[in-house]
């Protein structure tokens, strides 16, 4: 936070509390028990996500932010599997480690076709996945949604919750992003919105991944929210979504794409 605090990126992303640099490391300087209370950012409170003038503004300063984060220390970032939460598990982990998630959706109790349907996915993914040019690695948000973008005037101000930010793929931020924004309207997905942020992203980051590597992003991100969600509707309308989307050729396992 010290570090985008000091870049262009300041104005979207907020330590905090105020800290100083001692010995190595920041230390809080106002009163401790403060450190978990987010400052307050004025924001509208009913933003309007359909618009995509304010999802291309969001992919801008999702980029400028990304870009600004090759000055952080990447051994800050860089988390083994076996420190985080499943749920935060960068790419490779989640591939390296299937047997984990499939066993974390049997103590949940999920569905025998849900289990089914994540074990084939990210296997196949897994097969699939030399070769392909993800774009660059560094910090990623990790839960980019619109409740976690704070709007004022049709503008992003702030990019909150960074508390499950790591090393990963950064295109998965925008992949993310574009799985929430397409599932605004779950009747009628907004596919146009999801396209739009690509686009933007694309531009202000000056790195647009291909037709395959995309489509492989997607549907690793669409499987892998699938196998850790509380809300499986959600997801498995995703993933039939992305497989239209994307024609990646699919079978269906129990009336899911996998």
């Amino acid at each position: 936070m010290r570090t985008l605090g000091g870049d262009r990126s300041a104005f979207v992303v907020h330590p905090p509390v105020a800290s100083r640099w001692k010995g190595g490391r920041d230390w809080v300087t106002g009163p401790v028990n403060h450190w978990f209370v987010r400052g307050y950012t004025r924001h509208d409170r009913v933003p309007d996500w359909l618009a995509a003038s304010l999802v291309e503004d969001a992919a801008r300063k999702l980029a400028l932010v990304h870009r600004a984060s090759i000055a952080i220390e990447p051994g800050i970032l860089r988390l083994p599997g076996h420190a985080l939460q499943l749920y935060d598990w960068a790419l490779p982990d989640v591939l390296g480690h299937i047997d984990h998630l499939v066993t974390d959706m049997r103590r949940r109790e999920r569905d025998p076709g849900h289990i089914r349907t994540v074990w084939a996915g990210l296997h196949r993914l897994r097969a699939e996945r030399p070769g392909l040019a993800l774009g660059p690695e560094g910090l990623t948000h990790h839960d980019l949604r619109p409740e976690n973008l704070l709007v004022r005037d049709g503008e992003v101000v702030e990019i909150i919750d960074w508390d499950r930010a790591h090393w990963d793929v950064q295109w998965y931020d925008v992949a993310l992003a574009g799985l929430h924004l397409a599932s605004l309207r779950p009747a009628d997905p907004r596919w146009d919105l999801t396209q739009v942020f690509i686009d933007a992203y694309g531009a202000e980051s000056g790195f647009r991944l291909s037709v395959d590597a995309l489509a492989w992003l997607f549907r690793f991100t669409a499987i892998r929210n699938f196998a850790l969600t509380r809300s499986p509707g959600k997801w498995a309308r995703l993933l039939h979504g992305v497989g239209e989307q994307w024609g990646d050729g699919s079978v269906l396992v129990d009336d899911l794409v996998a």
